[in-house]
């Protein structure tokens, strides 16, 4: 047990098939709520790395679609004897295919084998109500492949992974893990001013604002599309600004660079009050706890502030230099769905309409 109260198991070394098939076994006796099964394709598939030319590509063909259907029976079995969620590792392509530089030339090549495991292992998880996919494939492409492994690490102690590896492993695990077990962040709330443009509306005019194709406002223009990216993955947006609201409102609609206009956001405050009471108001306003809340300004002044009052929310203090601005939310964790509904890229517009209803019926009664 570590100490937030997590217990861990972990099983033995290249042991997981007996593990799972045996109802008795060790893994069943600690009745986990998340499983990892993190599995390369060397170990599923023996040979296939370094003796690729021991077959020809029908047989590692059918080698592959046989690993995809043990897999699915292994997690069928999790599935049937556990109330757990599964996550399972996929491959990532060699960087060293065994025809070399031939094998980019060829379209029956070793490394579109490994890409057939993905996409046939996608296929079959995308049935699956607890099981889910990590995909070890786009975390190497992102770390690089010699910021991971170790060829010392691996020949003393068949450890293949640098120890620094381990940190982003279980740094990106995490979103994984937080988004199966449903501790996912409903809404981004976002600052106005050097947080979606550059300058200050007030007193920089529409005209005067940095938004648009080239520096700062680049930098500006694309941060609001990679927030416009979790408002079609389920994320409700929502706006707490220290501002005139008409010249804010007017940069928002009618900015010819803008992003996200005012249809793009849930609730929206933009006052001369109190941030931390702001985000009270707009989590009242849209019936979600401050702790699903992530809020994101420039000010380290207002962040504190934030963080002082209102404890449970995540407060993202935006970096001083633009071109770091649009990569800012990132790596924060509880910020992506491992599944996503038709109704969940709705969300946005469904709070809106709500809120239309709520104040609507609210002026009713005041008539």
């Amino acid at each position: 047990m570590n100490k937030k109260g997590f217990k861990f198991f972990f099983g033995d070394y290249n042991g997981y098939v007996q593990e799972v098939l045996d109802s008795s076994s060790r893994l069943y006796g600690f009745k986990p709520d998340v499983i990892l099964i993190m599995v390369r394709i060397e170990e599923l598939m023996p040979g296939f790395v370094d003796e690729y030319a021991r077959s020809d590509f029908t047989e590692w063909e059918k080698s592959v679609k046989d690993s995809v259907r043990q897999m699915g029976a292994l997690v069928d079995k999790l599935e049937e004897s556990l109330p757990a969620q599964i996550i399972l590792q996929n491959s990532a392509p060699s960087i060293n295919p065994y025809w070399g530089i031939y094998d980019s030339q060829i379209s029956k090549a070793q490394n579109s084998l490994a890409l057939m495991f993905n996409s046939m292992l996608s296929e079959d998880f995308g049935s699956r109500k607890s099981a889910f996919i990590w995909d070890f494939s786009l975390f190497v492409r992102k770390y690089g492949h010699n910021n991971l492994y170790d060829m010392k690490m691996w020949y003393t102690s068949k450890n293949p992974f640098k120890l620094s590896a381990y940190t982003l492993i279980g740094a990106d695990l995490h979103k994984y893990i937080l988004s199966v077990i449903g501790k996912v962040k409903k809404c981004i709330v976002v600052d106005l001013d050097n947080t979606l443009w550059g300058g200050i509306a007030g007193e920089d005019g529409m005209e005067g604002v940095a938004l648009g194709h080239d520096y700062p406002g680049n930098c500006y223009r694309d941060f609001q599309k990679s927030l416009l990216k979790y408002y079609h993955r389920g994320i409700i947006l929502a706006v707490n600004s220290k501002n005139n609201e008409d010249d804010a409102l007017e940069i928002i609609e009618k900015h010819p660079y803008m992003i996200l206009r005012k249809k793009y956001f849930a609730a929206v405050r933009i006052n001369w009050l109190d941030k931390a009471n702001n985000l009270k108001e707009l989590a009242d306003e849209l019936n979600i706890g401050l702790d699903s809340m992530v809020f994101v300004d420039d000010n380290p002044v207002e962040c504190e502030l934030v963080r002082s009052l209102c404890p449970e929310v995540e407060v993202v203090c935006l970096p001083v230099k633009p071109y770091l601005i649009p990569d800012a939310l990132n790596s924060l964790r509880g910020l992506e769905n491992i599944k996503l509904t038709a109704e969940d890229r709705k969300k946005g517009e469904m709070y809106r309409a709500q809120i239309k209803r709520k104040q609507h019926e609210k002026s009713r009664r005041n008539i």
